[in-house]
């Protein structure tokens, strides 16, 4: 079982963020199924490639596990790799249940769209996927997950990140007008970009830092939580929260 005990300034966020720990974990105390220690691991290997076929976005949705996107120059296709892995008190029983953890890949309209699927009761196994998935560089990306670390490399697309529990490390450059949006509730939030980026940028953490280097932000506005500012002229929109953790922004 995995808990998360967590401090905010917000009665609504805290009951927000308790609900999304509890789907992540399913846990159902009295249940007869419980499986109360892991000994044994189920896994395998998936890999998917779908080519790019007027596709312009990438959405994902995760449940547990770490997520590597990485932007590939002149691809011309996006390929789904990694490991499905179920920890349970058995052998037998984490083979058993290894069938009921999933990952769908379906070609929707303009988007790609990966998605974790699993019991929504674990009775106290753990279901896990990790993933590295590549795309062409200027793709836009859409992640939601829930536990687990988010490492993005490369990306040169408009970007949004959704992330309850775990670190999220970017490399990232703005298109033009374009958009960068990540939160987390619970983790720390790395993102490195151009020192040449043109945005406006806003930065807020509930219980935390925000720290920005090797930047020229003009006309700028902070507080203890907040950061507001422009870079270049401002073109684009970068925007980061987090409500428990630190916010690191570094130009390269």
């Amino acid at each position: 079982m995995r808990t998360t005990r967590i401090s905010m300034g917000s009665e609504m966020l805290a009951l927000l963020a308790a609900f999304v720990s509890c789907l992540s974990c399913h846990w159902h105390p009295f249940s007869a199924d419980d499986v109360s220690h892991y000994v044994s691991v189920a896994r395998e290997s998936f890999s998917y490639e779908v080519n790019v076929a007027g596709q312009t976005r990438l959405r994902f949705e995760g449940i547990y596990g770490e997520v590597t996107v990485t932007g590939v120059d002149g691809q011309a296709s996006v390929t789904i790799e990694g490991e499905r892995r179920v920890e349970s008190g058995s052998s037998s029983d984490a083979e058993a249940h290894l069938r009921e953890l999933e990952v769908r890949v379906d070609e929707l309209g303009n988007e790609i769209s990966v998605e974790t699927i699993q019991p929504k009761d674990s009775h106290g196994r753990n279901y896990i996927v990790d993933y590295q998935i590549s795309v062409p560089k200027d793709m836009e990306v859409m992640l939601s997950h829930i536990n687990g670390n988010i490492y993005m490399h490369d990306l040169s697309g408009s970007n949004s990140v959704d992330l309850v529990n775990g670190k999220i490390e970017g490399r990232l450059s703005l298109p033009p007008d374009g958009l960068i949006d990540i939160s987390t509730v619970n983790g720390t939030l790395e993102l490195d970009i151009p020192k040449n980026t043109s945005a406006r940028v806003s930065a807020s953490v509930v219980n935390g830092s925000i720290n920005m280097h090797n930047l020229s932000l003009h006309d700028s506005t902070s507080t203890q939580t907040s950061l507001r500012g422009t870079l270049g002229s401002g073109r684009g929109t970068i925007a980061l929260s987090a409500v428990n953790g630190t916010i690191d922004v570094k130009g390269y």
